[in-house]
């Protein structure tokens, strides 16, 4: 099975180590570390998104979407 795993997450949530230094927010703005697991042997290339649907917008928040992570 396909996976994605960020070894550094404490009880599935980001440290203030990974949240960013602005818009409020005190963190160190640190990128974490990704492991992908089992890529289909037939994949190009990846994409990972990011969707926060507690932000404080009313509708959510995409943090991330990074496109053609090649392998």
């Amino acid at each position: 099975m396909f996976k994605l795993i960020i070894p550094k997450l404490a009880k599935d949530r980001f440290t203030s180590k990974f949240i960013a230094n602005q818009f409020g927010c005190t963190g160190d703005n640190t990128s974490p570390q990704i492991e992908w697991l089992n890529v289909p042997t037939n994949a190009k290339s990846l994409v990972l998104t990011m969707y926060d649907p507690d932000a404080p917008t009313g509708c959510g928040w995409w943090h991330w979407q990074v496109v053609n992570i090649p392998l």
